[in-house]
């Protein structure tokens, strides 16, 4: 299922990526964003936007049952996984190498 997170979250960046391309000072003039966002490119919001739908609080226990009885992974690591092995994520956010988010050797598969 992990491997499906990254598959699915690379072709919907590129989609959305050659879509901001193609059409960016359209969707800058057409777009009016929230309040405290405008410091963000399209792609930064892209990812915030697939972290937050991670974003929830589970318990110590609740990890443990989900890795035990599961085939996902827990929601941290659905995103901080598929998030640093993806290298347009670390240079969407100028992540250093080496850092938790742009480890030097990432986990490529396509």
């Amino acid at each position: 299922e992990d491997i499906g997170d990254i598959a699915g979250l690379k072709a919907s960046f590129n989609a959305f990526n050659r879509i901001v391309t193609q059409n960016l000072n359209k969707i800058y003039n057409d777009i009016k964003l929230l309040p405290n966002f405008s410091q963000y490119t399209p792609q930064q919001l892209f990812f915030l936007s697939y972290a937050q739908k991670w974003c929830r609080y589970i318990t110590p226990n609740q990890v443990r049952v989900k890795i035990l009885r599961g085939v996902h992974s827990p929601e941290k690591y659905r995103v901080n996984g598929a998030l640093s092995n993806f290298a347009d994520f670390s240079q969407a956010f100028d992540c250093p190498v080496g850092s938790a988010m742009n480890p030097g050797v990432k986990c490529e598969m396509w």
